[in-house]
């Protein structure tokens, strides 16, 4: 179940999901009725999120009591509205979102965005797993150490966590992975692909001709393409037009309601 967000109000506002607490507590329910295992995931350091909106994604997953709760700390995917909006309102520096153009970073350990509680953010994304686990009688140490400065001992949770999350699943990645080194091993050793092998590229000119959605500057290659093929394109990207402006959701997204 991609909950998000245990706060109503970054649901709706940030994420655009117009659903209660009430309609996913009986979501579970009715999914748990079926002897089903719920994965609920959650992110955090949103935008405009406090310390006080995080917390209730612990409350909320405590009424919910998923098989395994998984955590993420929200990454500004580019040109995505959420993205554009941290940017916009100073969340987000200019520099910062050129390194996440360049991939740097993760949704595991990287808060890209300025917020005055980055610290609040890395202990609740470390720690939810191992608390989905724990027994409430014990939950109270781990609200101490939530309480501590984020540091060494919230890394060491959450890794110690990684095996609670789905044991059975963890056993078998444990199995997999002397084969799969092996066979990465074998791959760079074994250095027998074709080498004479040149990738040449040769423009295609007949009527079977497809453009690329690569832009070409070259205005003699822009001619050497078919006008039924051009035709073609111009009458799929009005469909496409159309079908969007049918759809339920379209436009640039409003965080103002």
């Amino acid at each position: 179940m991609g909950i998000q967000s245990g706060s109503e109000k970054i649901r709706t506002k940030l994420l655009h999901r117009r659903h209660s607490d009430e309609l996913i507590i009986a979501a579970a329910q009715r999914i748990k009725k079926h002897k089903l295992k719920i994965f609920a995931e959650y992110i955090f350091g949103f935008p405009e999120e406090t310390p006080e909106d995080m917390w209730k994604s612990y409350e909320l997953n405590d009424k919910i009591k998923p098989f395994s709760a998984l955590s993420f700390i929200f990454y500004p995917y580019p040109k995505t509205a959420l993205a554009e909006y941290s940017l916009k309102n100073g969340y987000l520096t200019k520099e910062d979102y050129d390194k996440v153009k360049d991939g740097y970073g993760s949704y595991h350990t990287s808060c890209w965005l300025n917020l005055p509680f980055k610290d609040e953010v890395y202990k609740l994304n470390a720690m939810l797993p191992i608390w989905n686990k724990t027994p409430d009688f014990l939950k109270p140490i781990l609200k101490r150490i939530l309480k501590l400065k984020y540091g060494l001992i919230h890394k060491l949770v959450y890794v110690a966590s990684v095996p609670t999350m789905w044991f059975e699943e963890f056993v078998s990645r444990i199995k997999a992975m002397p084969r799969m080194l092996m066979m990465t091993r074998s791959a760079l050793m074994n250095d027998d692909w074709d080498k004479s092998y040149d990738d040449t590229y040769i423009p295609v000119t007949s009527s079977e001709y497809i453009k690329t959605n690569i832009k070409s500057k070259d205005k003699e290659f822009e001619n050497l393409i078919p006008e039924h093929i051009l035709a073609k394109q111009r009458l799929e990207k009005q469909i496409k037009e159309k079908r969007k402006k049918e759809h339920f959701f379209h436009g640039k997204i409003r965080f103002n309601t």
